[in-house]
């Protein structure tokens, strides 16, 4: 699998993950309302993957590939949603 197709697939995980728990966590299923499920996983994961590449890039630089980032995601869940 290449760098490209495993980031796409790193990240459809996360969107799956994060719309799984909002949904669990709320009632609203208005799909025009800034609650929605998938609404607040798309943007979890956003934030998730973009803290992963800040903290990849600020390690290596322009030389930063897609399996520097894979290797920060544990690290950037636990800065957004610390484990109890």
């Amino acid at each position: 699998m290449t760098g490209c197709k495993f980031s796409e697939l790193s990240s459809s995980f996360s969107v799956a993950v994060f719309s799984s728990w909002a949904r669990q966590s709320t009632d609203v299923d208005s799909i025009t309302s800034p609650s929605n499920p998938m609404v607040l996983g798309c943007i979890a994961a956003s934030a998730l993957l973009r803290n992963a590449a800040s903290v990849a890039f600020e390690n290596k630089k322009r030389a930063t590939l897609t399996t520097d980032i894979i290797e920060h995601l544990g690290k950037s869940l636990d800065d957004i949603c610390p484990a109890c």
